[in-house]
């Protein structure tokens, strides 16, 4: 059993152990300023070869319906978002189920999006983008 769950962990690529919350919100600011900037080869650098993009939109708000995978695909995809949308009034660092995030504010205030990572502390393996407004509604309240 343990060779078969070994096995499992190689195959799918995914860190053996957590990063530290320190390297992994710098890892996560250090993605979200490169990607607002344009830098698709940063973005690149910051993300393993099989990096995963998944999106979470509900079908409320436009998002890749079908996973995004490999470095240069997400890359490319995430920067691409950003150059056409419309940027966030406030980005914030957050704790969100015990891990930093990143959530984006409209300009009343209301949570648009949620941004995760998974990281060792040096490459990105999988970011996750919740848009549902269904989901994010809950996070737009006064704490």
């Amino acid at each position: 059993q343990l060779l078969h769950r070994a096995r499992a962990h190689v195959r799918e690529g995914r860190p053996r152990f957590s990063a530290s919350r320190e390297a992994h919100e710098t890892l996560l600011m250090t993605f979200l300023q490169s990607v607002m900037e344009g830098d698709v080869a940063k973005v690149e650098q910051l993300l393993a070869n099989g990096a995963v993009l998944r999106t979470d939109a509900g079908g409320k708000t436009r998002a890749a319906l079908k996973e995004v995978v490999g470095a240069n695909r997400v890359a490319r995809g995430l920067v691409g978002i950003a150059r056409k949308g419309t940027p966030p009034a406030r980005v914030e660092l957050r704790q969100v189920n015990g891990a930093p995030v990143l959530l984006s504010f409209d300009a009343a205030g209301q949570v648009t999006g949620v941004f995760d990572i998974e990281t060792d502390g040096a490459r990105i393996f999988t970011v996750s983008v919740v848009l549902n407004p269904d989901k994010l509604h809950q996070l737009s309240r006064p704490s």
